[in-house]
């Protein structure tokens, strides 16, 4: 009688079937996990910290966007304003001299500027695949003659936001 015989005929007196020891298929489970990843580059395009206050501007790009993510689902950008769009002049103890209101526009569609975070971009992705944009931020407002404003810097702080859907 060879081992193999001798060792499943122990098993079968002791009332153990043969298939509960030897199995004919065995499972295994791999699984790996990529994160979402949202990126968001915000680069300043001159003339955005030396605006011309004394002349009009229409449709002026300040800077340049570059939006990222692999989400499958998708992406959403805010933007706030910290002066709720306007170039504020203040003084050092925080009283504001004067403001001159602007309007912006992202790759070409009005954006309402607001200290609360507002959706600005809202991206479905349809392709499942790691996906960058480059967008153009602009901005349009009345310049003023050197005699009618007071003088000091006019200025305001925006926060572009990125998230994955």
């Amino acid at each position: 009688m060879t081992r193999f015989n001798r060792i499943a005929a122990a098993f079968l007196v002791a009332g153990v079937p043969l298939s509960a020891v030897a199995a004919t298929t065995g499972n295994l489970h791999l699984e790996g996990r990529i994160r979402d990843v949202v990126a968001i580059d915000v680069s300043a395009v001159d003339p955005s910290s030396s605006l011309n206050l004394t002349s009009d501007a229409v449709n002026l790009q300040v800077a340049q966007v570059k939006e990222f993510s692999n989400s499958q689902n998708g992406y959403r950008v805010t933007l706030a304003s910290k002066n709720d769009g306007a170039l504020r002049n203040t003084r050092k103890d925080g009283v504001v001299i004067r403001e001159i209101p602007y309007k912006a526009s992202y790759e070409g569609q009005a954006v309402k500027l607001a200290t609360q975070p507002q959706e600005i971009t809202n991206h479905v992705n349809v392709t499942g695949k790691p996906e960058t944009f480059l967008k153009s931020f602009n901005i349009s407002y009345t310049g003023s003659t050197e005699e009618s404003l007071p003088s000091g810097t006019y200025q305001d702080d925006l926060v572009f936001e990125i998230s994955a859907l």
